[in-house]
């Protein structure tokens, strides 16, 4: 797409973008040290499977 089609707004488009990347700019760093830990976690839990 070169162009932009007359149906898209643009400002809409910016103000969603600015929303999401606030809101993963505050949830992403709890969700890495989450699977952080949750990989260390399971690494000394032992298996019940067994």
């Amino acid at each position: 797409m070169e162009q932009t089609p007359d149906w898209v707004d643009m400002a809409l488009v910016n103000e969603g973008a600015r929303l999401e990347r606030n809101q993963y700019a505050h949830l992403v760093p709890f969700v890495i040290r989450g699977a952080f830990l949750a990989t260390f976690m399971t690494a000394t839990r032992p298996c019940r499977w067994r």
